[in-house]
């Protein structure tokens, strides 16, 4: 079952702890990503849309990074490729 959900998971190293943030472009991060994993392990896109709309209003959407960098100098040695994820989300969830 471990694997199963391993292999599902689209941001696996991200523990969630937020040294991303803050980010200059008020996306949430975190968040974010949360969202992309529950849609990749649950395959309900439109629930995970659902929460990704309600919990991020119009601050936080992937759509608004610009592709700065600061979040992936400030993450730990997980070394996630934070603005190539969020272009996906931004895709995935249409802003």
């Amino acid at each position: 079952m471990r694997d199963i959900f391993n292999d599902a998971i689209r941001v696996p190293p991200c523990s969630g702890c937020g040294y991303c943030m803050p980010c200059p472009s008020t996306v949430n991060i975190p968040e974010c990503f949360a969202q992309l994993n529950y849609a990749a392990i649950s395959g309900d896109v439109e629930y995970a849309r659902f929460f990704y709309d309600g919990l991020l209003i119009e601050s936080g959407y992937a759509s608004l990074c610009v592709k700065c960098g600061a979040c992936e100098e400030k993450c730990p040695p997980q070394g996630i490729r934070i603005r190539d994820v969020l272009t996906e989300v931004s895709t995935l969830f249409g802003r």
